[in-house]
């Protein structure tokens, strides 16, 4: 049980650290947590692969206004 809340704890600290990132405008910071072969599934959206493909993706969203987004571990 603790080791799932270990876990769990890692991943809210990475998510914050995401929405962090994002909101200050850092995308290639955001895209710095992706691995070089990573596959990011945005809704509504085909897969955007690799580390580069996705800080890309990720500065279209901030230039069509989007300037915030809210993560969450279900």
């Amino acid at each position: 049980m603790q080791e799932n809340q270990a876990v769990r704890q890692e991943l809210e600290a990475g998510v914050r650290e995401w929405m962090s990132k994002f909101k200050a405008g850092d995308v290639a910071g955001v895209a710095a947590l992706y691995t070089e072969d990573a596959k990011f599934l945005a809704p509504h959206a085909p897969a955007v692969i690799g580390r580069d493909a996705i800080q890309a993706f990720l500065a279209g969203a901030r230039e069509m206004g989007v300037a915030e987004v809210e993560l969450t571990i279900a």
